[in-house]
């Protein structure tokens, strides 16, 4: 996908299908961040929370080291501007709160 999203779109496609088939929830949740954050990467938003959202929930489901999923729906919202949003996901992260209030991005409110 890196040097070409349309070209890598059917490719990461084939491998979540694959994996999906072969049942390995790891191997799912992968495919998911990768295409997902790639996703984000080439502005692709809509795609990205999608495929991110599954990611996040089968990680929590299985167990798995959800962190980097749970970062990237982050900087998607903070792409698009979404400062109320970007306060609600990774606020429990940096202990800011929730309605994103007392933080903005310039250091001022």
């Amino acid at each position: 996908m890196v040097l070409d999203c349309d070209r890598g779109l059917p490719l990461m496609a084939e491998q979540l299908a694959c994996r999906r088939a072969a049942g390995h929830p790891y191997d799912i949740s992968a495919v998911l961040l990768t295409w997902g954050s790639g996703a984000g990467e080439f502005c692709r938003f809509d795609d990205a929370a999608r495929l991110l959202r599954e990611a996040v929930m089968l990680c929590e489901r299985h167990d798995f080291d959800s962190r980097y999923a749970q970062a990237w729906p982050a900087l998607v919202c903070l792409a698009q501007g979404d400062w109320d949003e970007v306060a609600a996901l990774a606020g429990p992260q940096f202990d800011l709160p929730p309605d994103g209030a007392k933080w903005h991005p310039n250091g001022t409110p």
